[in-house]
């Protein structure tokens, strides 16, 4: 799987754990839309591509949406950094 230069930096700040809980890396979706105008753009094209997919809600309107970053975008990862 061929990664941008934006969803590989989405990727490996995802790899390193946003936020811990229940040992799970979840990462906001506020946390993805906040750190620059591509990310929600490039969330939409990881979940896509199943690189990260939807976690859980919690709280209650709006709540906070979270996601965490799949099998197949450490993998993506991992091929990024080979070559």
């Amino acid at each position: 799987m061929k990664l941008t230069k934006a969803k590989r930096a989405v990727l490996s700040m995802m790899r390193d754990g946003a936020v811990i809980k229940e040992f799970d890396e979840v990462t906001p979706s506020w946390w993805l839309e906040g750190g620059s105008a591509v990310y929600p753009r490039t969330a939409k094209g990881l979940i896509r591509m199943k690189a990260i997919e939807y976690f859980a809600h919690e709280g209650g309107q709006p709540g906070i949406l979270s996601y965490r970053i799949t099998e197949v975008g450490r993998q993506a990862l991992r091929e990024g950094e080979r070559g």
